[in-house]
């Protein structure tokens, strides 16, 4: 069980590491083209600021954080 629960949480790390990477990225490209396009898309910037906002955390908190959330979030559902 211990081989299990180690390997899915190498598992949920990467996971973690590569959204986090991937949706950093994607913000910090949207900010890019929004300001340096041929016109200034403010919107385009706010999307990419909430975005790479949002990659950040999920980098910042990582998957034994996500984990223990998600754990305590779940058992504090009602079941009736």
């Amino acid at each position: 069980m211990d081989i299990l629960r180690n390997v899915s949480m190498y598992i949920l790390t990467g996971l973690t590491f590569v959204v986090g990477i991937v949706t950093l990225g994607w913000g910090l490209w949207d900010i890019g083209s929004g300001l340096w396009g041929s016109n200034k898309e403010l919107k385009k910037v706010l999307i990419g600021i909430g975005i790479g906002a949002l990659g950040a955390i999920i980098l910042g908190w990582g998957a034994p954080a996500c984990l223990a959330f998600f754990k305590t979030a779940g058992q504090n559902i009602p079941l009736r």
